[in-house]
């Protein structure tokens, strides 16, 4: 039996499903014994990180069996490399933060040691890779690059960590053209561009609208961070025929009768509000991923998207709008309504198991 750790900064038990916990079932409903690896601190928990709400009752730093051959384990530390965003700060922290790739790491090791794949997102832990590396030589280490780090405020010392060692990798998969770019210039890194998958086999099962006792326009957003709030007030107002669907944490929400506001809720439970949406909206007030998750669960279900003019892309599908700008509002919704979603290019889309399978390699059967 295949054995993979991925190591990540999500928490297997949350209610958000993220690219590291689609690709874990992928390769555990592929047969491969799974070790979800999640980097955590105490500093994390002083900043009431939303994570704290999912951290396992078993604790921290041990080996829990979540299902047959599915194992979780969060590393925990009271610190973690960290941006200060002062260069002072982070030049005078920078030889300390050297040394986290050199602490103990109890039964991480061991797992790390009987690995045939070992998966990384980007994550501070990038700097246990050399360490890892002389663990286990024979593993196929992979860098399935989820943020532009340098985007992120990450700390210098993890950014540097990660240009030196993306050669080593024997693949790095990266998700938008943009990033693609920047390993590629790289010398010496095997760096392919894969964008995000679909989990279709959930897509695909038969689920029954729930905007029947809504109007005939709906749009749809799922998510959690970066949220323009003020969209969604100015959206609104301008199209009262349209009920907006908002799914995930967001604070600061406008009442009004078209707005119907969700909270949070377990991912499967999102899929028929996407599925049946009019259109998809990915307001978001940073840029991101042109092929987001989010974007790639849209374009499945072939919905036309509005996002910011901060995330301009090719995608014939996507119409942009400028901040706090009622007339570029009105004409992104407008055209986003009249789209065919018939010429939403579906087909481009693939699923998270072929992802998979390209992340394994000749280790996939």
């Amino acid at each position: 039996m295949k054995k993979v750790v991925l190591l990540t900064t999500h928490v297997w038990n949350s209610k958000r499903r993220a690219g590291f916990h689609w690709i874990a079932d992928a390769l555990w409903r592929a047969g491969w014994e799974v070790h979800f690896v999640t980097g955590f601190s105490f500093i994390d928990k002083l900043k009431g990180d939303y994570r704290c709400r999912h951290l396992p009752p078993e604790g921290f730093n041990r080996v829990v069996l979540e299902m047959e051959r599915f194992y979780s384990y969060i590393w925990y530390h009271w610190w973690r490399p960290a941006d200060f965003r002062s260069r002072l700060l982070n030049y005078m922290m920078y030889p300390w933060f050297l040394q986290y790739g050199r602490l103990p790491l109890g039964e991480l090791d061991s797992i790390v040691r009987r690995a045939d794949l070992v998966v990384y997102e980007s994550i501070m832990e990038l700097l246990f890779f050399e360490r890892f590396k002389r663990l286990n030589p024979t593993a196929r280490f992979v860098y399935r690059v989820s943020d532009n780090l340098h985007l992120a405020h990450t700390h210098p010392v993890v950014l540097d960590t990660e240009r030196r060692i993306a050669p080593s990798f024997d693949l790095v998969s990266v998700p938008t053209p943009s990033i693609y770019e920047k390993f590629a210039a790289i010398p010496g890194v095997n760096v392919q561009l894969q964008a995000h998958g679909v989990p279709v086999h959930l897509y695909d099962q038969v689920h029954d609208n729930p905007y029947e006792r809504y109007g005939e326009k709906n749009a749809v957003f799922v998510g959690n961070l970066a949220f323009d709030v003020d969209f969604l007030d100015r959206a609104s107002r301008l199209f009262p025929e349209v009920t907006f669907h908002i799914i995930g944490p967001i604070a600061g929400l406008q009442v009004r009768n078209n707005i119907v506001a969700y909270g949070e809720i377990p991912y499967q439970d999102t899929i028929p509000y996407v599925k049946f949406a009019t259109i998809g909206l990915a307001p978001r007030t940073m840029a991101s991923m042109t092929d987001s998750n989010k974007i790639m669960q849209y374009t499945y279900c072939r919905l036309p998207i509005v996002t910011s003019s901060i995330n301009r892309s090719d995608k014939p599908h996507v119409f942009y709008y400028d901040f706090g700008d009622d007339e570029s509002i009105k004409f992104a919704i407008e055209q986003a309504l009249a789209f065919d979603h018939k010429l939403v290019p579906a087909d481009r889309v693939t699923s998270w198991d072929a992802l998979a399978a390209a992340l394994a390699g000749d280790l996939w059967e």
